[in-house]
């Protein structure tokens, strides 16, 4: 990887990159405002904004004869961009490049000439090749589990990749289809059967994990919104959006975005489109208080000027206490002592000091402050956790708080308390003591109770018979099929006394326990790793003799226990771990 050095500067709109020589920047208007900037060429591919073409070739003719770079001329690609025919001709006599009208291509991206035309080149065709791709899949037989993996690590990619590197307002409509495109596929082109809610929940959440694009595409525009935060200079694409929004609107900065209004749409026509997508992204997600609280911590200090009347705070500032965040430690707001310790206030900055206590006082703000999670990445210039993960989980919080239907028909079938946390924790068990998808899958199925019973079947076809198909004498309701049928009470006898003959423990014959998980006895790691094994075989076992009289034998379990330790220390040895 080599670097290449040039001198640049913005244009008056912002959007332009001049390249010339160190000699030649002589611009009167933004002279001022020129600063070095380098050039990573990376796999030797390289997009330049350029007014000035002919300093180009000849600083890249001399960067060649050091370096031996040559530029591929057959490849390379040029735009015009607001240039008069005449001029353009003139180019195109002149230099034998590969000339666009409307598009060039740049990593996987169209860079249009009219900013307009992003959408139509870049994520209507995304449309067409995630459904095209997911059609040439419909016909290989993959798990349930495995289409949503699928999904995750081969299309999902691709779409946040388009996400990130054009950042533009996009429509609701695009997102329902592109969300339902992804939904037929993860449900095999059938009716869904768990609403989305439950799906796109995060594991620790008891759910699937499943994408949820619209959410994705705030996520990554909220991150980028963070970087807003960062000192002048770290980023030159901040710096530019920061001088283009101060030339609109006449603002302190898009940093203050915590105390701005809502701008109407019309008065965001002449920003770039990256802008126009963060400002309305954050409008969206303003009111969730997983992302930022009422006393936020990067509120700038100087709006108290606006609620405390004749309140100067010109030498705080000056000495650096710039946010409302910048008052409070760990333990709450700061004393004045404190504040003259870490910033060398004056003496005679008391008053100020309590009339800003006072009000915060009557507001209820002087006890511990703790930011949350977005206003920390954008309070920490060098954030090392990843951004759109972290944004990602907290605009899907707000969803998952209430108890899932299935929690409360449990409840009501096992006549016990099942709390929310307790419900996620019995998901997670699962993961810990076995690596297989398929018990994963199995656990998820049980708790939300996705099997077709007789009585489920009944309601949706009048005609069928709502009885049992084993005992043939009671209603087949979730628990009658799955515990209290006859035939299925000595299944799970049976495989109480295996589980005793095997470890010595004596479990309570209990459907919370055999079926969810609920209240394993207090043993050895090993030992309870092996009777969650043990009913993990037997629930996969009893769903496979599903509409059947017979059950599973006890050699049948056995031998799936078998298999499943088998599979664990294979899967322990390729990751290099203790079984």
């Amino acid at each position: 990887m080599t670097t290449l050095i040039r001198r640049g500067r913005r244009a008056e709109e912002g959007q332009e990159r001049r390249a010339d020589s160190e000699d030649s920047i002589k611009d009167e208007e933004d002279s001022a405002d020129s600063k070095e900037i380098r050039l990573t060429l990376m796999e030797e591919v390289l997009l330049l904004g350029l007014k000035d073409k002919e300093e180009l070739f000849d600083l890249i003719g001399k960067f060649g004869d050091l370096s031996h770079y040559k530029l591929n001329i057959a490849k390379t690609q040029a735009l015009p961009i607001c240039m008069p025919i005449v001029v353009v001709d003139l180019l195109r006599r002149k230099y034998s490049l590969d000339w666009q009208d409307t598009a060039i291509t740049y990593l996987g991206t169209k860079i249009t000439a009219d900013p307009t035309q992003l959408y139509q080149q870049n994520f209507a065709p995304l449309l067409t090749d995630t459904q095209t791709t997911l059609q040439t899949w419909k016909t290989t037989y993959v798990s349930w589990l495995g289409r949503i993996n699928a999904v995750k690590m081969l299309i999902l990619p691709r779409i946040l990749y388009k996400f990130r590197a054009l950042p533009i307002p996009l429509c609701t409509p695009f997102f329902h289809q592109l969300q339902r495109i992804l939904n037929l596929f993860i449900w095999n082109y059938k009716r869904p059967r768990l609403s989305q809610k439950v799906m796109q929940a995060s594991k620790r959440k008891a759910g699937l994990a499943c994408p949820n694009v619209l959410t994705y595409y705030r996520a990554i525009i909220l991150d980028q919104l963070a970087d807003w935060h960062l000192p002048s200079g770290t980023k030159q694409w901040v710096d530019m959006e920061n001088w283009i929004y101060k030339q609109e609107f006449g603002h302190t900065g898009l940093s203050h975005i915590w105390t701005m209004g809502r701008h109407h749409r019309s008065a965001m026509e002449h920003l770039p489109l990256s802008i126009t997508a963060t400002l309305l992204a954050w409008y969206v997600a303003r009111p969730n208080r997983n992302l930022t609280i009422p006393l936020c911590s990067l509120v700038p200090l100087h709006i108290l000027a606006e609620s405390v009347q004749d309140l100067n705070l010109g030498h705080w500032l000056d000495m650096g206490i710039t946010k409302v965040g910048d008052l409070y430690d760990c333990d709450g707001f700061l004393t004045f002592s404190k504040l003259q310790k870490a910033y060398g206030l004056l003496d005679v900055q008391l008053y100020t000091y309590l009339r800003i206590r006072h009000y915060f006082q009557a507001h209820q703000w002087l006890g511990k402050h703790r930011p949350t999670r977005f206003e920390s990445k954008c309070w920490t210039p060098i954030y090392k956790n990843k951004g759109t993960s972290i944004i990602y989980d907290l605009l899907l919080q707000h969803r998952v708080d209430e108890a899932p239907a299935a929690l409360v028909q449990w409840q009501s079938d096992l006549q016990i308390p099942l709390s929310v946390d307790t419900w996620n924790r019995l998901f997670r068990q699962t993961s810990k003591f076995s690596k297989a998808l398929n018990h994963h899958e199995l656990t998820f199925k049980i708790m939300y109770r996705w099997y077709m019973t007789p009585d489920k079947i009944q309601r949706a076809f009048p005609n069928s018979s709502n009885l049992c198909w084993r005992c043939h004498s009671a209603v087949g309701t979730m628990l009658h099929v799955w515990w209290a049928c006859p035939l299925a009470q000595n299944y799970w006898s049976a495989i109480r006394d295996y589980i005793r003959q095997h470890t010595g423990i004596l479990t309570p014959f209990q459907p919370a326990l055999f079926l969810l998980g609920l209240g394993i006895p207090k043993v050895d790691r090993r030992a309870k790793k092996w009777l969650i094994q043990a009913l993990l075989a037997s629930r996969s076992l009893l769903a496979r003799y599903w509409k059947q009289s017979a059950l599973p034998s006890i050699h049948e379990i056995s031998k799936e226990v078998e298999r499943i330790q088998l599979y664990e220390r294979v899967f322990c040895f390729c990751q290099q771990k203790s079984f």
